[in-house]
């Protein structure tokens, strides 16, 4: 995910998505959450809302869906599926 991540900020896009297809969207989902804890913070001075808040419930569920799709991707390419695991260089 760290390679793939330098990639993305390298600008290369394909190699990143060749590295690791989840690193611009985990990338976007981290973002949009610390966007919206942040902007709740200020806000409320808590983080207690952060479900009752129209951002921040759909930063907390685009939040699980990724990282739930990062531990499928993790399990298939550890089963040898999807590219299988990646060489580590």
């Amino acid at each position: 995910m760290s390679r793939a991540a330098r990639l993305l900020l390298a600008g290369d896009v394909l190699a990143s998505l060749r590295m690791h297809p989840l690193a611009a969207p985990t990338a976007a989902v981290t973002v949009l959450l610390a966007v919206a804890t942040t902007r709740l913070a200020y806000r409320e001075g808590s983080l207690m809302g952060l479900w009752k808040d129209p951002l921040g419930r759909v930063a907390v569920a685009a939040f699980a869906l990724v990282y739930a799709a990062l531990v499928a991707l993790w399990v298939l390419r550890f089963a040898g599926l999807l590219g299988g695991p990646v060489p580590i260089v």
